[in-house]
C-alpha cells in the first residue's frame, strides 16, 4: 500500500460521541492524502462500536486490552500508522473545514531542518492556543523554552515527521507528554504558525489534564507516581536550561513535584513544600502549596485541579480580548 502523507492519530477512552465527531471532522475535509488511526485505550463502554460504525477505509481501529493512558496510546498509534507525518488529535478535538488542506500545504513547504509544524486551536470557552499567538518563528531549543515561559496557553495542533520518533518517543506512563516535548525541542526544530485549524471542547469527561477522580483512585495514585518520575527526568535533562530560559516554568515544576509527592506520601510532601518555600519565600503559590500539603494528599489533588481550572478561566478572559479573526483557516 502507498503510504499517505499524513497519519491522524486519535487516542480515546470512553468517549463514543466525542470521538465520532473528531473522526467525522477529518473525513469531511477537502484534502485526501491521510489515514486515521484510532487507538482505543481499553474503553468500557460502546466507544469501539461507535468507531466501527463509521465504516470508512481511511479509519483504522486499534484496540488495547489494558488501559495505559494518553502517552502510551499515542506511541501505539505511531507504531501502527504509515504516514510520513503524524498529526495528533484528541478525541474531544475537531478539525475546522479546510484544515487538512492548510496542513498539507505547510508541511510540504518546510525545509528538511524543520521536523514539526504547529498550528492553533480555539476553545469553546473563548480561548485560543497557543496564546500569545505564534509569529511564524522557527523554534530551536532555547527559543522553545522562552516560548514556554511566556505562553499562557500551550496547546498546539502539531504535525511531526515520522522519522523523529525513532529517537524521541512519549513516556510509556500516565504522565502528561511534557518530557517528550522538551526532549523533542532539544533535538529538533519546530515552526509555529498563527492559523487556527481545530477546536477543543472543555466539558468532555475523562479530561486527562484534570487528573483522575471518582472511581479511579488507583489511577490517580499511579499518575502521581508517574508525574513525579517525569519531573525528575525533566529536571535531570532540562533543569539547567529551564532555570536560564524559563525560570517561572522551572518554579512551577517544583510546585508540581511537591503536590505529586504529597498524593502518595504526605509527610514527604510537607518536607518538599518546606524546601520549595525556602527557595521561593516571596511567592504566594509557595505558601498555598505548603498549606495544601499540611492538610493532606486529597486536597493536594483538588488544589492542582482547581489551579488548572483557574488558569483556564484567566486564559479565556485574556483570549476573548484578543481578536483572532485574521488567524482563522486560510
Amino acid at each position: 500500500m502507498v503510504s499517505p502523507l499524513l497519519s491522524i492519530v486519535i487516542p480515546v477512552y470512553n468517549r463514543p460521541q466525542e470521538v465520532t465527531a473528531a473522526i467525522r471532522s477529518c473525513l469531511d475535509q477537502d484534502a485526501g492524502d491521510f489515514e486515521i488511526v484510532v487507538v482505543d485505550d481499553a474503553s468500557t463502554d460502546n466507544t469501539t462500536e461507535a468507531v466501527r460504525s463509521l465504516r470508512d477505509p481511511r479509519v483504522r481501529l486499534i484496540e488495547q486490552t489494558e488501559n495505559r493512558g494518553e502517552c502510551p496510546s499515542r506511541n501505539r498509534g505511531v507504531d501502527e500508522s504509515r504516514g510520513e507525518w503524524i498529526l495528533w488529535l484528541d478525541s474531544d478535538h475537531a478539525l475546522l473545514p479546510g484544515a487538512l488542506r492548510v496542513i498539507e500545504r505547510e508541511i510540504k513547504a518546510v525545509p528538511a531542518g524543520i521536523d514539526r509544524v504547529g498550528f492553533m486551536y480555539k476553545f469553546d470557552d473563548g480561548r485560543i492556543s497557543p496564546f500569545p499567538p505564534p509569529t511564524g518563528e522557527v523554534l530551536d531549543y532555547p527559543k522553545y523554552l522562552l516560548w514556554m515561559e511566556r505562553s499562557i496557553v500551550l496547546d498546539a495542533l502539531m504535525a511531526t515527521r515520522r522519522q523523529t520518533f525513532a529517537k524521541c518517543r512519549m513516556p510509556e506512563t500516565r504522565t502528561l507528554p511534557t518530557l517528550y516535548h522538551l526532549d523533542f525541542a532539544s533535538r529538533y526544530k519546530s515552526l509555529w504558525l498563527p492559523s487556527i485549524l481545530a477546536e477543543q471542547t472543555t466539558t468532555s469527561i475523562n479530561r486527562l489534564s484534570l487528573g483522575y477522580g471518582g472511581q479511579e483512585q488507583a489511577k490517580r495514585k499511579q499518575r502521581a507516581e508517574h508525574d513525579l518520575a517525569a519531573i525528575g527526568a525533566i529536571l535531570a535533562r532540562h533543569g539547567g536550561a529551564l532555570a536560564i530560559y524559563a525560570p517561572g516554568y522551572f518554579e512551577g515544576l517544583s510546585r508540581a513535584r511537591c503536590l505529586a509527592i504529597c498524593t502518595n506520601n504526605p509527610s514527604r510532601g510537607i518536607r518538599a513544600a518546606l524546601a520549595h518555600l525556602a527557595r521561593y519565600p516571596a511567592s504566594s503559590r509557595s505558601w498555598a502549596v505548603l498549606i495544601c500539603t499540611l492538610v493532606g494528599g486529597k486536597l493536594a489533588a483538588r488544589m492542582a485541579a482547581a489551579r488548572r481550572k483557574y488558569t483556564e478561566r484567566q486564559g479565556a478572559a485574556l483570549c476573548i480580548k484578543h481578536s483572532s479573526e485574521e488567524m482563522c483557516v486560510r
